[in-house]
Formats: C-alpha cells, sequence, structure tokens
C-alpha cells in the first residue's frame, strides 16, 4: 500500500493523473510500476485522483478535496473564536458600544484607540497579537476568496 498525503492507495484503487490535462488513462494501481508510482507521486504539480475501491464501491477522493475540507474546518474554528473574542469584548459595555460582527470589530482596532487598548488586553489573555489576529483574517479572506 502506498501513502500520498495521508491517504491509502490499494491494489484495486484505480488513479488519474491530471497535469493541467490528463496524463494517460486511468488505471489500477496494480497496473503502474513502482518507479513511475514513486516519480508521480513525487511531484507537486500534479493532482491524483483515487477512486476507491471498498468492498467493490468506488469513492472517489484526492488530496485537494481533502486540503478545501482542511481550510473550511480552520476558518469554522477561527469563526469560533472570533465569537467568543467578541463575547468578552462586548461583556460590560452599553448596547450602543457593543460589536455585532467581527470585521467591524477589527476594522475599529486600527480607528479607535479604545477599542485598540481593550482589544489588546483581551488578545493579550488568550496569548495572541494584533498581528496573529491580522493573520487569521488574511486566511480566511484567502479562503474565501478560493474555488474548488
Amino acid at each position: 500500500m502506498e501513502q500520498k498525503d495521508h491517504l491509502q492507495i490499494n491494489p484495486d484503487d484505480s488513479v488519474t493523473l491530471y497535469k493541467y490535462r490528463i496524463d494517460g488513462e486511468k488505471k489500477k494501481r496494480r497496473e503502474i510500476n513502482n518507479d513511475r508510482w514513486n516519480e508521480v507521486i513525487a511531484r507537486n504539480d500534479a493532482l491524483i485522483i483515487v477512486d476507491k475501491n471498498i468492498n467493490g464501491m468506488y469513492i472517489c477522493s484526492c488530496s485537494a478535496a481533502k486540503s478545501f475540507a482542511a481550510m473550511n474546518d480552520a476558518c469554522q474554528i477561527i469563526g469560533l473564536w472570533y465569537d467568543l473574542v467578541l463575547e468578552e469584548y462586548n461583556e460590560g459595555l452599553e448596547d450602543h458600544r457593543k460589536f455585532r460582527t467581527f470585521g467591524r470589530f477589527f476594522n475599529q482596532i486600527n480607528d479607535n484607540r479604545h477599542v485598540r487598548r481593550r482589544a489588546t488586553n483581551i488578545f493579550h489573555r488568550l496569548n495572541m497579537t494584533i498581528l496573529d489576529i491580522e493573520i487569521l483574517q488574511h486566511y480566511k479572506a484567502f479562503r474565501n476568496g478560493r474555488s474548488l
């Protein structure tokens, strides 16, 4: 059994290599010699689509789909964290001083010194900095600008 990006490839699984176009026809893994297989999986400029043979049923899988799912999971966790930060920030404030969205809150950090001071204290308690938050914001924006 071979492994790339934690995906087990069995002899009865069908694999297709894509490199800007289909590079060959779908083959069973056992039909690809080991030297060619090792050459292909070592490259970073190709996408390998695997049709997993699980008890006679084929299930399509590829590393890009797993990466996209991982990005979505990370962004969901970031979103939950944003909710916690907003809840802590808003605690004890009058309603008109509370933020309802993290984006608006984050934009005010640079524009309002009171917001910045309060936010910095919260981030510090969470072992984070404003730069860390900017990186998370950029990560989510990058993910949201991508499509699979």
